[in-house]
């Protein structure tokens, strides 16, 4: 044993520090009944173990155990490793009974992991007792395999706060809780978020973590994150997100011939839908009481900064004034200030400019506006004193603040331009003196006169028109019948065909950057093809069953690979885009290319 430690140290040793240390207890299952066994681990992560106390079990009769087992993981460049520790336990008694914590000794200091509730129910109550006889056969087809997934894979929405103001932004993460694996997961109705406003997230691959729910531990990712501002008062609900997928079941239970029928279990896809609850939000009003003339409906920590470039200048120069707000908030609805300039200025539309950022969940950033200003007459002038008020949720209360007063000295003569230039933009600027324009300066289309239409060519190309249309009509419908009744040949041939103009579809979301839409446009144009091109019903359209057909079409083995890796990293992409190898243009280019291999082989 002495050994044993001392090699996992060495293997430790390189890797401290990396990731953080931990030690935890999980079990197989927390519902078990008398004559059931269940397995109980306590996991050390990223640590070198100096000796272990494990529980005294009271009220289990321990099996087996310790067995112990390392891993190592190597993700993204970061190196992460850990070390379980095993037992096999059966309850003793019926009722509530409780796992003590493990202690271990990491770096001379002891760590202790969390007790486990279990919950022991009466023999043969398990619904996978290995007891033979109908009545376990019974059980087993009543009940719901619904029921059993809900607790191996399901989905939660964890919300940052309950009870918001009116216009405060909070956030909403979506976390995947797996225990078996899910095929082909699709998302297949997103949330719908009626009554707020919508800030997506991009998670550029979240990777993926393990966590202990009542003693069972969980694969978890997060698969999408949104930031919300709530666009009225009052109770609101954030409606479900609907995920489908595929998992492995086994097989329908049938009568043991011989004791080697066990390596042999059968198993089936069995396709799942399953959903969040509805997360219900108490929205509170933005209070009446202290609220300012001037409140601009903003809301959150929010501030103003007024610039002025030059405080003296010539007749005629340019001048930039710029209104400047920041900080955490609904960035996009900062609206433009109301400005009176003196009436001896020219002033122009403002040149917007923004910058935002989401990505730690809270939306910030700035939106400004430059002010183009031109002096016509000398003088002294008092520019515009601005004043600006939102509501901070912290501190509950309306924040006010005012812009300095600038003035701006203006030297040299007077201008008496012909046009005036007040409020106007810089493209009308642009065509002023501009006073001839749209010469013609091609030649003319003349036409003979005296000559009559009736005795012209195209005249008489009327009276054949119309049986020209008539013999195209025969001609089209006669083709129509013959493939409605070849319907399996003509949704071969319109595979292709189909799958372009999916692709078309996803090159438009490449081009906007809409990688979500991009990987859900190019999962649908692969699928699409595949079940297409070789008459596969939608219900049927597995991937076993695709390879079945590629293969009696005498379609290589490489190129099936390629298929099923594409597949693998688009739909892996869907909620964790940054993970597909290449980018949304590697993706794409597989996918045309994919296609234009398949209809060389499978023929056109």
């Amino acid at each position: 044993m002495k050994r044993f430690y001392l090699l996992i140290g060495i293997l430790t040793l390189p890797f401290g520090g990396i990731y953080s240390q931990n030690f935890a207890a999980f079990v197989s299952k927390n519902k078990v009944a008398l004559d059931e066994t269940f397995q109980v681990s306590f996991k050390l992560d990223n640590a070198q173990p100096q000796g272990i106390e494990y529980p005294a079990f009271e009220g289990f009769q321990v099996l087996g155990g310790p067995n112990i087992s390392t891993s190592m993981q190597f993700v993204n460049g970061s190196t992460s490793q850990s070390i379980t520790y095993s037992f096999y336990l059966r309850p003793k008694r019926e009722g509530k009974l409780t796992i003590g914590p493990a202690a271990i000794t990491v770096n001379n200091q002891k760590l202790s992991s969390q007790a486990i509730q279990m919950e022991v129910t009466a023999a043969g109550t398990a619904s996978n007792s290995n007891t033979a006889g109908g009545d376990t056969d019974t059980q087993r087809r009543d009940q719901s395999l619904e029921d059993q997934l809900k607790d191996y894979i399901f989905l939660r929405a964890i919300v940052s706060d309950k009870d918001v103001f009116l216009g405060e932004q909070l956030t909403v993460t979506y976390k995947l809780y797996e225990r078996i694996r899910a095929l082909n997961l699709v998302p297949e109705e997103p949330p719908k978020y009626e009554g707020f406003w919508v800030e997506n997230i991009d998670l550029q691959g979240a990777p993926a973590q393990n966590e202990v729910i009542d003693g069972i531990q969980y694969q978890t990712r997060i698969i999408k994150k949104d930031i919300l501002f709530p666009q009225r008062a009052g109770k609101l609900v954030i409606d479900p997100m609907t995920l489908s997928c595929v998992v492995q079941v086994q097989s329908q239970p049938r009568q043991r011939r011989n004791i080697f029928d066990s390596f042999f279990e059968t198993y089936e896809n069995y396709p799942y839908t399953f959903a969040n609850a509805a997360i219900p939000l108490e929205v509170k009003p933005l209070p009446v009481v202290g609220k300012p003339a001037d409140f601009s409906g903003m809301v959150g920590d929010l501030d103003m900064e007024v610039t002025l470039d030059k405080t003296e200048v010539k007749t005629g120069d340019a001048v930039t004034f710029r209104v400047k707000y920041s900080g955490e908030g609904n960035v996009k609805n900062f609206q433009e200030p109301r400005l009176e300039f003196p009436p001896d200025f020219d002033v122009f539309d403002p040149k917007i400019d923004e910058s935002i950022a989401k990505s730690s969940g809270i939306v910030s950033g700035r939106r400004s506006f430059d002010y183009l200003i031109v002096p016509r007459n000398p003088g002294k002038y008092k520019l515009p004193v601005i004043s600006f008020s939102y509501f901070d949720p912290k501190k509950k209360d309306y924040v006010t603040l005012r812009s300095s007063e600038y003035m701006l000295n203006v030297t040299g003569e007077a201008q008496r331009p012909e046009v005036a230039l007040s409020n106007m933009s810089k493209e009308d600027m642009e065509l002023i003196g501009q006073d001839i324009r749209y010469i013609q300066t091609d030649d003319p289309h003349l036409r003979k006169t005296g000559q009559s239409f009736a005795v012209s060519l195209p005249f008489f190309s009327l009276y054949l028109l119309p049986l020209v249309i008539f013999g195209l009509l025969v001609y089209v419908r006669k083709n129509q019948r013959k493939a409605a009744a070849d319907v399996e040949g003509t949704r071969r041939k319109k595979a292709s065909r189909i799958a372009q103009k999916r692709l078309e579809a996803a090159r438009k979301f490449l081009t906007a950057g809409e990688e979500k839409n991009f990987y859900k446009e190019i999962t649908h144009a692969l699928w699409g093809y595949l079940g297409d091109k070789l008459t596969i019903n939608p219900s049927e359209l597995l991937r076993d069953n695709i390879r079945e057909k590629l293969l009696a079409n005498r379609v290589e083995e490489s190129l099936i690979q390629r298929l099923t890796d594409l597949l693998d990293s688009s739909e892996m992409a869907l909620f964790a885009p940054a993970s597909a190898a290449g980018g949304m243009s590697g993706i794409y280019d597989q996918a045309l290319q994919l296609i234009a291999d398949l209809e060389d082989v499978t023929g056109k």
